[in-house]
């Protein structure tokens, strides 16, 4: 068992790093943890949003070959009554 004077030297400033060095790597984990689940979030969210912007396309696109189908119809109709 450490006396009180060993704790205030060079042993006790051993032991004092040792608990901060401890201290400090448990704190970078837990950080490092929470990291790594808020870049899963934001992956997850990137994707979603992905997924809605090709299905808004791909409705834009059907969109656009409806009218030009409607564009073509027309003409047709026009060029039938003239």
């Amino acid at each position: 068992m450490p006396t009180s004077s060993d704790l205030l030297g060079p042993t006790g400033a051993l032991i004092g790093a040792v608990a901060g060095l401890v201290a400090l790597a448990r704190v970078i984990q837990i950080l490092w943890r929470e990291h790594l689940k808020a870049d899963a979030d934001d992956r997850e969210q990137r994707d979603v949003a992905h997924a809605l912007a090709k299905a808004a396309v791909a409705a834009y696109d059907r969109l656009a070959d409806a009218w030009e189908q409607r564009n073509r119809d027309e003409a047709a109709r026009q060029r039938r009554d003239d």
